[in-house]
């Protein structure tokens, strides 16, 4: 027996399963990829036909707005930029309080205790308004 028929795969072999394994994991994560994108979308079609009625459906954005796209993922993360501002407060006057004036000495003043009309001898008092 040669030494190629005691081997259980020869290099060709090993390295086109290799390449099929890379394509085969390349496809499994694309498709993996659409299934939750589509998993999203049967969800929001979900909300719409079987979710609250109002009085109208409402789409999210207008249509005449554009979109951002932001369904694919960032490649880098965004640069942060620290920035010194400087500025000045201006401190505004506090406000004045308005003090009511009393009333006019010839004014009549009329002193009017209303009491309730039931007996009130085991309750007592609990509070007092005057205005």
């Amino acid at each position: 027996m040669d030494e190629s028929s005691s081997l259980p795969h020869s290099a060709q072999q090993i390295s086109h399963l290799r390449e099929v394994n890379a394509r085969l994991q390349a496809q499994n994560e694309q498709l993996l990829a659409e299934k939750l994108l589509l998993l999203e979308e049967l969800k929001e079609l979900k909300r719409v036909v079987f979710g609250q009625k109002r009085e109208r459906f409402v789409p999210a954005t207008p249509p005449n707005q554009l979109s951002l796209q932001l369904e694919g993922d960032l490649k880098e993360p965004p640069v942060v930029v620290g920035q010194t501002v400087q500025y000045e407060r201006v401190q505004r006057q506090a406000a004045k309080v308005a003090i009511r004036q009393p009333f006019p000495a010839h004014l009549p003043r009329m002193d009017l205790l209303i009491e309730p009309g039931i007996d009130v001898s085991g309750m007592h008092k609990i509070g007092e308004e005057i205005t």
